[in-house]
C-alpha cells in the first residue's frame, strides 16, 4: 500500500492511495494474512473518511482560452440579460448571472441575482469589479458590505454590491476576477500590443464622456483635469508619473489614430468600443485587446473557483457571458437551464 502526496495545479494538497495486492504465499500464516487485510481495510476507510480518496477521479477543470469570443455588439444586445445560465457537471454547479448593470435595488437584475443566490446557495461568489490580486473577501470590501446600507452598496458597486452583502451575511467568500491595472498594463506591453503611452491616453479618452455627463468644463479646465488624471493613473499602474505622456502628446496621438482632430466636447463612448480590424479607431483597437486580456483573467478565476468549490455563482455583465460561453461549455457542458428574470 502506498499513499502518495502531491500538489494540484492550484497548490492544494491531494493524496492518492495506491493499493497493490499480490497473491500471498500459502506459506504466510492465515492469521497474518487476516491481520494484513484488516489493516489495509482500516487504512482505506480512514482515507475515505478524511476525503483523501474518493470512489472516482475527476480531472481538474482547465480553461481553453482560445475559445474566448470577441465582443460583438449585435450578440451583446440579444443576450444583454438579465438571465441566469445554470451549469452542472458531476458535483460541480455553476450559475452565471448575466446582468444588466444597475444602481437600483428594484431592477430585474437584482431580483434575479437574489433568487439564484437562494437557489444555489453558492460556496463562493465571483463578482465584477475587484481585481483577483485582492484575494478572497478583501477586508475593505467586507467592512463596507457590513457597514453600508444596501442602497449605498448597489450605488457604489452595482449588482456586485448586492452579491458581496449576501456573501458576507452568509459567511461565504467572494472574489474579484479582474487583472489589476498594473497587471493589465504589464501584459498589454509585454505582448507587444502597444506602449504605456497608448494605454494611458486611451484611458484618458475613455473617461471624457463620463466627465461631460457629470457636467465638468472640458474647455479651459481640461489641462488641469488631464494632469490630475495622469497623476492618479501613475499610482494605479505603479509607474513614475514622468513615464506617462504630457498633454501635448494627446492631440498628435488622437488625430493619428482616430483620424480627426481632438475635441473633448465631441468624443462619444462608441469611440472606445472593443472593436478590431483595419477600419477600427485606435482607441477601439486598444479596448479590444484590453477586453480580451480581462476575459482571460476572468476565465482563469472562474476555473480556479471550480477547482476549489463545488458550487460557484458568477455575477457579470451579460456581454461577458457571450464571450465566455464556449469556455464554460467546454468545461461543464451546455447550460442545463437558462432562466430570465420574472
Amino acid at each position: 500500500m502506498l499513499v502518495e502526496y502531491a500538489d494540484d495545479i492550484l497548490g492544494r494538497p491531494r493524496y492518492v492511495l495506491f493499493v497493490r495486492v499480490a497473491a500471498l504465499s500459502r506459506r504466510v500464516p492465515l492469521r497474518c494474512r487476516q491481520l494484513l487485510f484488516r489493516q489495509l481495510a482500516s487504512a482505506v476507510l480512514a482515507a475515505l473518511a478524511l476525503g483523501l480518496i474518493g470512489c472516482g477521479h475527476t480531472a481538474p477543470f482547465r480553461a481553453n482560452l482560445e475559445l474566448l469570443r470577441p465582443w460583438n455588439a449585435a450578440e451583446d444586445a440579444s443576450q444583454s440579460g438579465p438571465f441566469a445560465a445554470r451549469f452542472v457537471k458531476g458535483d460541480n454547479k455553476l450559475t452565471f448571472v448575466a446582468a444588466q448593470h444597475t444602481t437600483s435595488l428594484d431592477h430585474p437584475t437584482i431580483t434575479l441575482l437574489r433568487r439564484e443566490l437562494k437557489l444555489l446557495s453558492p460556496e463562493v461568489v465571483v463578482v465584477e469589479g475587484p481585481s483577483r490580486s485582492k484575494g478572497l473577501s478583501p477586508k475593505p470590501l467586507v467592512e463596507r458590505a457590513t457597514q453600508l446600507a444596501p442602497t449605498e452598496m448597489v450605488r457604489r458597486y452595482h449588482e456586485a454590491g448586492v452579491a458581496m452583502r449576501w456573501a458576507v451575511a452568509h459567511d461565504v467568500g467572494f472574489v474579484g476576477a479582474e487583472p489589476s491595472s498594473a497587471e493589465l498594463a504589464g501584459r498589454y506591453v509585454a505582448r507587444g500590443k502597444g506602449t504605456l503611452e497608448d494605454l494611458a491616453l486611451f484611458y484618458l479618452v475613455r473617461k471624457i464622456p463620463q466627465w461631460r455627463r457629470q457636467g465638468h468644463d472640458l474647455g479651459k479646465d481640461f489641462p488641469a483635469r488631464f494632469s490630475a488624471f495622469m497623476l492618479a493613473l501613475a499610482k494605479r499602474l505603479s509607474v513614475p508619473p514622468a513615464s506617462l505622456p504630457k498633454i501635448d502628446a494627446l492631440h498628435r496621438w488622437y488625430e493619428a489614430g482616430n483620424r480627426k482632430p481632438f475635441d473633448p466636447r465631441a468624443i462619444k463612448s462608441g469611440e472606445c468600443a472593443p472593436i478590431s480590424g483595419e477600419k477600427a479607431l485606435r482607441t477601439q483597437r486598444i479596448n479590444f485587446t484590453i477586453n480580451h486580456l480581462r476575459n482571460e483573467q476572468i476565465a482563469l478565476t472562474i476555473t480556479e473557483m471550480l477547482n476549489t468549490y463545488d458550487k460557484v455563482l458568477v455575477i457579470y455583465g451579460g456581454g461577458h457571458f457571450m464571450q465566455h460561453e464556449l469556455v464554460l461549455t467546454a468545461m461543464l457542458g451546455p447550460p442545463r437551464e437558462i432562466v430570465r428574470a420574472r
